[in-house]
């Protein structure tokens, strides 16, 4: 492997770029591959990171131009220099992040403090890893996966969602992550979600019964690529699966916590976006979902953008659903105390993704909303 750093001053930061050059032979992939196993509560998981995926090799070079993890509703967020961006086999498009021991101790005390919050309701945590923790050889590993079983050991009051388990349980036969996107896809948004209500005692239907609106997209990595960059993929487009919520819904955005300054209606799964966009209209700060699923349920989702379908697939079995970004608080304006006092929710479920937990932005911007 070899590197080239460059700086590049933009408009409003500079950035590091880093040049990255990855060499995957068929061979080494088998004998870089390994199996992790991580133990968490009563939970021992063996986690197979060989994969269909891996079947063949090939060099790569990737220029970073632009931190991925600024969204398109807050261009203005900056979380420094970004990581190195590598393509592996030609096909996904990958970022190792890595989670230091005291950022997952910071993460864990930031969720505990939510129960203590709130001793009401029924608290619970939901950590995914990213796409190359799944697929890619070991040596590229940053053990997210102890990074996820340290914090879910730490948590008092906060129940931990296995969402490993169930993604390594259809990884090798089913897309759970975008290749040119840095999010998952709802298909693996669904098996987390699932692996939540198998916990609670809830059906959830099963894929099959859901409508399914394909289509193509390319994804926030690939558009960060150029043209001569975009060679080093056999595609930089790939299929973007959507499903339809069951029951219909009514939703809408606010821009406050009380719900008195309202933006606008929105489709919880909006067909006439070709972009992750499709999931809740994106990450506006209170989304507030009706559906007529009739149980009563009500369910506080704290989340950033790898959330967005986790809040479609909720409507299957919650009545009401809030959708709280981490980032649409950032004045203060938001107490999860008071807003419990005003709504009165069941469950209250905190997502997080790998880069949430490791980025001290990311971090304070959830301990904002206690």
């Amino acid at each position: 492997m070899t590197e080239k750093n460059i700086v590049k001053r933009a408009a409003k930061k500079t950035l590091c770029i880093t040049l990255t050059a990855v060499l995957f032979a068929a061979g080494a992939v088998s004998a870089g591959a390994a199996d992790v196993t991580i133990d968490y509560g009563d939970t021992t998981l063996t986690f197979d990171r060989n994969s269909p995926v891996l079947a063949n090799g090939d060099d790569a070079k990737i220029l970073r131009e632009q931190d991925p993890f600024a969204d398109a509703r807050f261009p203005d967020e900056s979380l420094g220099s970004a990581p190195p961006l590598y393509v592996l086999n030609r096909t996904f498009l990958f970022e190792p992040v890595e989670i230091s021991d005291e950022a997952a101790r910071d993460y864990a005390d930031i969720v505990n403090s939510f129960a203590r919050e709130v001793p009401e309701v029924n608290v619970y945590s939901m950590l995914m890893p990213d796409i190359y923790e799944v697929y890619a050889p070991t040596k590229y590993s940053t053990d997210q996966l102890r990074s996820i079983e340290y914090i879910y050991k730490q948590l008092e009051g906060v129940q931990p969602i296995d969402v490993v388990s169930a993604l390594a349980e259809h990884a090798a036969d089913e897309k759970l992550y975008f290749y040119t996107d840095h999010h998952w896809t709802q298909r693996g948004a669904y098996y987390a979600w699932k692996a939540f209500m198998d916990m609670k005692g809830m059906e959830v239907p099963p894929l099959s019964e859901f409508r399914e609106v394909n289509t193509y997209f390319t994804g926030s990595l690939g558009n960060l690529l150029s043209d001569e960059q975009k060679t080093l993929l056999d595609s930089t487009t790939e299929q973007f699966e959507r499903f339809s919520p069951i029951y219909n819904t009514h939703a809408g955005v606010f821009r406050d916590a009380a719900m008195t300054s309202y933006i606008c209606d929105i489709e919880v799964l909006d067909l006439g976006y070709n972009s992750y966009m499709s999931f809740i209209k994106g990450d506006n700060a209170l989304t507030v979902i009706d559906s007529d699923v009739g149980n009563g349920k009500s369910i506080a989702i704290i989340k950033e953008s790898f959330g967005n379908p986790i809040a479609v697939w909720a409507v299957n079995n919650y009545e009401k659903i809030y959708v709280i970004d981490i980032r649409g608080f950032k004045d203060g304006s938001f107490n999860i105390r008071d807003f419990y006092e005003m709504t009165h929710f069941d469950d209250l479920l905190i997502e997080s993704y790998p880069a949430t937990i490791a980025h001290d932005d990311l971090r304070g911007f959830i301990k904002t909303l206690l």
